[in-house]
């Protein structure tokens, strides 16, 4: 039970850090971006 779960939380996490490196990237894009117009 114990396991199950923490493979789920683990899942969870990685899942939630792929999201944050995504949401810097886009906004880091962005920011070079606009700095280039």
């Amino acid at each position: 039970m114990a396991l199950a779960e923490s493979r789920g939380a683990w899942r969870r996490f990685v899942f939630f850090v792929v999201c944050i490196a995504i949401g810097v990237g886009a906004m880091m894009t962005v920011k070079s971006f606009s700095s280039l117009i």
